[in-house]
Formats: structure tokens, sequence, C-alpha cells
């Protein structure tokens, strides 16, 4: 009798029971290896390459006469269309749709082509690898803090120990025509 209660008592003990309590998730449900909240793990990075789940968030929207329409409603977003203009070798789209117009002005204020902002990024990519390895969901990585720095700039910082060994460690973004571009990178 009491062989037949610890085989029951086993057997119940072996059911699970899976609720899912909200699909939304949290700011932490796009984590890597996150189980809750609908992560998904093709925007999950890997360690080896830090990039690689960064586009798949990001809006890219290719017109019936191959325009490319490029959009970024957070700064992880942004971050994404950075790495894919980059690797993709998309100067124009780069210069045209991720670069923000005060840094082209910038650029044409010291009588230089803003296609050098793509130049110097491929120059400084691997401090830029860095930084992004250092904030893989952007904004909504712990230990990365958003701050405004003016009209419709805001900068995107790593802090504390994540800092170490980083050339650059904020990004600076700026909101135009409902999109971030990017505005440039720097070191506090």
């Amino acid at each position: 009798m009491s062989v037949a209660l610890a085989g029951w008592a086993a057997l119940a003990g072996c059911q699970t029971e899976t609720r899912v309590v909200d699909r939304r998730g949290g700011m932490l449900a796009t984590l890597p290896g996150a189980t809750g909240g609908g992560a998904s793990p093709r925007g999950s990075a890997r360690a080896d390459e830090p990039n690689v789940g960064l586009p798949g968030g990001a809006p890219r929207t290719e017109l019936s006469d191959g325009t490319v329409l490029l959009s970024a409603r957070t700064g992880r977003q942004l971050m994404g269309h950075i790495v894919t203009t980059l690797r993709n070798n998309e100067r124009e789209l780069f210069v045209e749709q991720v670069l923000s117009a005060r840094t082209k002005q910038e650029f044409y204020d010291r009588g230089l082509d803003p296609e050098l902002a793509f130049d110097e990024l491929q120059h400084r990519q691997r401090w830029m690898n860095q930084l992004f390895a250092r904030m893989p969901q952007g904004e909504f990585t712990p230990g990365v803090l958003l701050h405004r720095q003016g009209d419709r700039v805001y900068r995107m910082t790593v802090t504390g120990m994540a800092t170490q060994d980083l050339r650059w460690t904020h990004m600076d973004m700026v909101m135009e025509d409902g999109s971030w571009r990017l505005r440039w990178f720097g070191r506090e």
C-alpha cells in the first residue's frame, strides 16, 4: 500500500502548470536568456558578436521602387540601423536617414562632406561595437542611463564598471520627424 501511495505522490509531483501572466513583458523581458514576457531568442545578442541581435528590431521598409525607409522609435533601433548600414556599406542611406541634420550641418559648416561621418565610424567601428556590446538592449539595458541634453537631444550612457576600457561611453541621438537619428558618440 505504501508503494502505491509513493507512486501516486511521484506522479502528482510531475504535474506542471504553465500560465502566461503578461505577454507584454517588462524592460528586462528582451534580455538574452529571459524566459518570461514573450522574449524572442532571435533578438538576443551572442557574446562573440554583440551586434547580431540589434538589426532585427529596427524597422526597415523597402518600397517597390527599391527605396529603403528606416525608422527608429528607440535608441536600440537606431543602434540597429547604424550597425546595418555600416555592415552593408550603405553610405548614402546612413547619411540620409541615420545621421542627424544637426551633425550633417556641422560637417557642412566646416566645409566637409557629411559622408565623412560614415568613414569615421568605419574606422572607429571597434569602439562603437565595444560600446554597443555594453548596451545590447539600448536604453533598456540595466546600467544604461538616458538623459536629455537639449532640444530633442538625448544621451544614452553606459555607467559603472561597464565603462572600463571603453573609448566611447555614450551615444547622443536626436528626434527628427518621429525617428531617432545619430548625433554622435563620446566619452564622459
